[in-house]
């Protein structure tokens, strides 16, 4: 007869490898709704449909560790009954300390982005390509680049414009649409030309066509998820043939991956702070 040292070692064991084989049907259940997501889920993506499909694919992910549980619960079967049940501390543990390795990754990285002083440019541009922007009109900022700089300004709105500083008697004879401000003449042109050559102002979600960079999301790739809020501009420099060279970043918010929060990080700043810093002249919005 097993003595009562052997009966508990016994049971213990009976309950890790019905953890065991609950953790493993979990992860087939979930390999199959990976495989169908991805082949049904897009096509019903936005149909009435999609929400009892997302409610079957949960239903089909943990259908074996469930099964397991009722069949524990019929029979009285106690391994049966917290194998299952031991997966709930387990994956919260995990995902909090995965949660935990990427809070502290993009802490980090969101710290390393700001750098506030910034460098030369390797050669004069005669272009300012300022974020996206949902309207392609030529902003307070805009205006004053053009009117106390020598830069064209792009703004990659819809559509893409380009605008431009002209002498009053080439106002008088282009083509292109004109435009005055304080009495300076600015023409107006759309463009559909990829940005080969200039100084860039990119965001989390600016992705200016053209250059030799390999990733669409260029500068700031880091807090384009939604684990940031906050503002974060970068000034880059454009040269053909060459790869998008950061010249300074301003990045000030926080991070949030639940259950952790980073607070403030960075100095708080305009964006008009940051056009005038970048470009060396005065500017408000």
């Amino acid at each position: 007869m097993a003595s009562k040292s052997e009966r508990l070692t016994n049971r213990i064991s009976d309950i890790v490898i019905w953890t065991l084989i609950s953790g493993a049907a979990l992860a087939l259940g979930c390999g199959v709704v990976s495989v169908l997501g991805a082949a049904v889920g897009y096509a019903i993506a936005f149909s009435p449909a999609f929400i009892l499909f997302a409610i079957l694919m949960l239903l089909l992910a943990g259908s074996g560790p469930i099964s397991i549980l009722i069949v524990g619960l019929r029979r009285y079967r106690m391994p049966m009954i917290v194998g299952p049940l031991l997966l709930i501390p387990i994956i919260s543990a995990y995902s909090i300390a995965s949660n935990w390795v990427d809070f502290d990754h993009r802490s980090t990285a969101v710290a390393e982005l700001d750098q506030r002083e910034f460098a030369s440019a390797a050669k004069p541009h005669g272009l300012i390509f300022m974020e996206f922007a949902r309207s392609p009109d030529c902003d307070a900022i805009c205006r004053q680049i053009l009117l106390r700089t020598n830069y064209s300004v792009g703004i990659d709105g819809a559509p893409r414009v380009l605008y431009r500083k002209v002498s009053q008697s080439e106002c008088a004879t282009t083509d292109l649409t004109t435009l005055h401000f304080s009495g300076a003449c600015v023409t107006r042109e759309v463009s559909t030309q990829a940005i080969d050559d200039g100084l860039l102002i990119e965001t989390p979600v600016t992705s200016v066509p053209g250059g030799q960079s390999e990733w669409e999301w260029r500068v700031l790739s880091e807090l384009s998820g939604p684990e940031f809020s906050g503002d974060a501009f970068a000034l880059v420099e454009r040269i053909p043939g060459s790869e998008d060279r950061p010249l300074g970043r301003w990045v000030s918010g926080e991070v949030a991956v639940w259950p952790f929060h980073s607070g403030q990080i960075g100095k708080r700043f305009s964006r008009s702070e940051f056009y005038a810093a970048a470009l060396g002249v005065p500017v408000q919005e």
